[in-house]
Parts: structure tokens; C-alpha cells; sequence
């Protein structure tokens, strides 16, 4: 069997991802209101290296405990515990906050009987637009006679949306659904004529949103919505970047080039970008929710282990954790990422992916056992 090189850095990841629950670096501090989604990437990351089931019972009730201090008034959950009780105009529940407070509660095997499920079930269905598309939060108007949608118009709100409302309705349940028709109709109005999926209509094709898109579809049950899915392969797997021989010194000095050295083997987010470790799993994420009818399958056709060696010889971190590019220090999201990508491509040593929810398998399928109406029975 050919050498396929160093393998994932196990208890440099854990060792890693563990350091940041605990005490995150300070280039963080202007994440401090969004400490709810490094928590997310932290927790999945463990999940993924079979690592929470090491961490104490204690500890792991702490994680939770300081996650239900994020829930909002009214349903859903802010971004961090700083801001609690400033009232729901200025502390309101924050769609994609929400989607990453669930997520990590799965992931920790929470039972979510502390979640306020029909407060935040309400609360996705006012987030939607008339166009079917989400906003990420709604607030009382100034002089608190009614509410306003605030924020921008991003597909990643729609995926959000499309978790939460996964997550929480269970089976049978009573709460008013959101609109389904329409936003479907929204992701398949932002497809574009090469198979991809912008921020909205008209907006250029993007691999993270073409996730958003495509992993919506999938837990809404409406993935054949996909109007030209070789298109979207196409556009997909045309995102992989050649590999490149590394530079010799002397080119190196006399380059006057300033871009950083590409290996390539990876993906980029959108033609004629740099390759980058998120990326990697924005597009086998979506390849893997595809349709398996073509031949050979979508995942069959990138290079897998062309991927798996520019994240774990260019972008895995001697610390533990991954970079965003070929020598860049590591940060919470591209570690968590990195691992999602060789995690949905089967890499030994690590817990299966749900590509749809984007935790592990294992925490789908806890999530199953809840599922079967543990939102319609209170």
C-alpha cells in the first residue's frame, strides 16, 4: 500500500480544541458576542475525534449549562451570555446563534427538555421573509409597539432555519411550520446558470452558499428541487485546485509575487481563488448530499486523497488544529472543517459526518431518538 503520509493529529486536536473552551485565544476578543459558535466548532470538533466521551460528566454539564445561559427571552438563542437581559430590542434570539446552541447541545448528547422549543419554532416562522428567505432576528421597534425583521438577506440564514426547524419539530408536531414552498422556491430563485448558489438571486455562485442551499434542501426533504444537478456537480468539483510543486528557495526570494504559496489539492470558495482549508468541506459537504443516481457518484468525482493531503501536510497545525491556508496559524473554524472534510470522506480515526446538520453521525443519531415527538408531548 502506498504511504499517504501523516494521518490526523488526534491528541493535538483534542488537546487543542479543549484549550479553547477553556480559555480562548485574544485574537478572539472581537468574537466575544458570537462565543456561541466557537463553542459549536469546539464541541463538533471533539465529537468528530471521538473525544467527548473522555470529558468528564461534570465538565460536559458545565458546556451545557452555560449554553442554556444563551437562550432568549421569547425563543432562540444569543450569540453569547454578555448581553443577557438587555430586553428583546437589544437581546433578541439570533437565528444562527440558535442553529449553533442546538447543534453543540446535540453534540453533547442534551436531551433538549430545557429548550424553549415553541417559542423558538414561533420564532423562525416570523424570521421569514415574503420571499421565502430568513432574516437573522426580529426585534421590537422603538417605541415597542411592534416588531421589525432586522439584518441582511444571506442563504446562510436559510440554512440556519432549515436546522433549527430540523431539529425541533419532530414528528407530528402543532406549531405552524414555516413556509416550505417558499423557500424552497428562494434557494432554487438563487441558482445560477452554472449549477451554483449565491447569497440571493442574481448574486455570484459561492461553494459556502452552495452549501447553504444544498444542505437546506436536504433537511427540508426537497433536494430533487435542485433544477440542474450536473450543473451543480460540475460547478462543484471545478473548484479543486491543481496541485502545485512547492517553490525552491531561490524562486522564492527572487518571486516578487506577495500572494502566499498555494499547494493546491484543495477547493476554493469561487474560481481563481486561493485554495482554503473550509472550503474543503463546503464542497464535499454538498457533494456528499447529492443525489447518488450519476455514475460514478458526485463524491467519486473529486481527487479525495489530493484533498486529504493538502489538509493534513499543508493546513493540520504541529499544535493541533488547522489553519485557514498552507502555514497559517490554526483557528477553531477551519479546524473544525478541516476534520468536517476528512470526516465525510471516511478518514480512518474519525467519527462519521452528517453532512446535512454538519455534526456527527453519532449526534444524528441521538437526534433521531428525540425526534419521534419529543417537541408535541408538552
Amino acid at each position: 500500500m502506498a504511504d499517504r503520509g501523516p494521518g490526523v493529529g488526534t491528541e493535538r486536536h483534542v488537546a487543542y480544541f479543549l484549550r479553547c473552551l477553556d480559555l480562548l485565544p485574544y485574537i478572539y476578543t472581537s468574537n466575544d458576542l458570537n462565543r456561541i459558535t466557537l463553542a459549536y466548532f469546539c464541541i463538533v470538533g471533539l465529537d468528530l475525534l471521538h473525544a467527548l466521551q473522555d470529558v468528564p460528566l461534570e465538565k460536559k454539564e458545565a458546556w451545557k449549562d452555560w449554553i442554556y445561559r444563551c437562550q432568549a427571552e421569547g425563543g432562540g438563542f444569543r450569540g453569547s451570555p454578555q448581553v443577557e437581559g438587555l430586553g428583546r430590542r437589544y437581546d433578541p434570539g439570533h437565528l444562527p446563534s440558535t442553529y449553533f446552541a442546538l447543534a453543540a447541545l446535540v453534540s453533547l448528547r442534551d436531551d433538549l427538555t430545557r429548550v424553549d422549543w415553541e417559542g423558538t419554532l414561533h420564532l423562525i416562522r416570523r424570521l421569514q421573509r415574503k420571499d421565502g428567505s430568513f432574516a437573522p432576528f426580529v426585534m421590537e421597534t422603538v417605541d415597542g409597539q411592534g416588531e421589525e425583521l432586522g439584518g441582511e438577506v444571506d442563504m446562510r440564514f436559510t440554512y440556519c432555519a432549515s436546522a433549527v426547524r430540523y431539529i425541533l419539530r419532530g414528528n407530528d408536531c402543532k406549531v405552524e411550520d414555516v413556509k416550505v414552498d417558499s423557500a424552497v422556491d428562494y434557494v432554487k430563485s438563487s441558482i445560477n446558470y452554472d449549477g451554483g448558489i449565491g447569497q440571493g438571486p442574481g448574486c455570484e455562485s459561492h461553494a459556502g452558499l452552495t452549501y447553504c442551499g444544498v444542505a437546506a434542501l436536504s433537511l427540508l426533504g426537497r433536494v430533487d428541487a435542485l433544477s440542474n444537478l450536473r450543473q451543480t456537480i460540475r460547478f462543484l468539483t471545478s473548484l479543486q485546485n491543481q496541485v502545485n510543486a512547492p517553490p525552491t528557495e531561490d524562486a522564492d526570494a527572487a518571486s516578487d509575487d506577495e500572494d502566499e504559496y498555494d499547494p493546491g489539492g484543495g477547493f476554493c470558495g469561487r474560481h481563481n481563488k486561493m485554495t482554503d482549508t473550509c472550503y474543503s468541506f463546503w464542497v464535499s459537504g454538498s457533494l456528499s448530499l447529492l443525489p447518488s443516481t450519476s455514475n460514478p457518484p458526485p463524491m467519486d468525482l473529486i481527487d479525495k486523497e489530493a484533498n486529504r493531503k493538502y489538509l493534513l501536510q499543508h493546513t493540520q497545525h504541529k499544535i493541533g488544529g488547522f489553519g485557514k491556508n498552507a502555514g497559517d496559524p490554526p483557528d477553531v473554524l477551519h479546524s473544525c472543517l478541516g476534520l468536517a472534510s476528512l470526516a465525510v470522506q471516511g478518514e480512518e480515526r474519525l467519527q462519521g459526518l452528517d453532512g446535512a446538520l454538519c455534526v456527527a453521525e453519532g449526534a444524528r443519531e441521538f437526534l433521531a431518538t428525540l425526534r419521534t415527538g419529543h417537541a408535541t408531548d408538552k
